[in-house]
């Protein structure tokens, strides 16, 4: 029975590597396909409350976003401690005012 269960895993292993050859293949293609036309492309970056602190009940709110153009290298950031000091909300009373400082971040007109 032993080499029977050998024989499985090393099929298993043969098979799944070979998928994993071919994921590989197919994420290096997209790659390339990003590379050679980065202008249609941005990365984008967020963060979050902590999950492990949030003990609101509430999934954790986004604090911050990034958005990097690939073609420029130029960066956008949005950020909850950015939009409180644009309103003149200090740091202590951030938490009470989430959902003001939270539509600034998301809505607030960009030039």
């Amino acid at each position: 029975m032993k080499n029977v269960l050998c024989s499985i895993q090393q099929i298993l292993r043969k098979v799944l590597s070979g998928v994993r050859m071919q994921e590989h293949k197919n994420a290096k293609a997209i790659l390339s396909g990003i590379k050679a036309d980065k202008s249609k492309y941005s990365v984008i970056h967020y963060s979050c409350q902590s999950f492990y602190e949030n003990n609101s009940g509430f999934l954790p709110r986004i604090t911050s976003i990034a958005v990097c153009d690939l073609d420029s290298w130029q960066t956008e950031s949005f950020s909850m401690h950015i939009s409180a000091q644009l309103l003149g909300i200090p740091f202590d009373k951030i938490p009470e005012n989430y959902d003001v400082i939270e539509a600034h971040m998301l809505i607030l007109p960009r030039n």
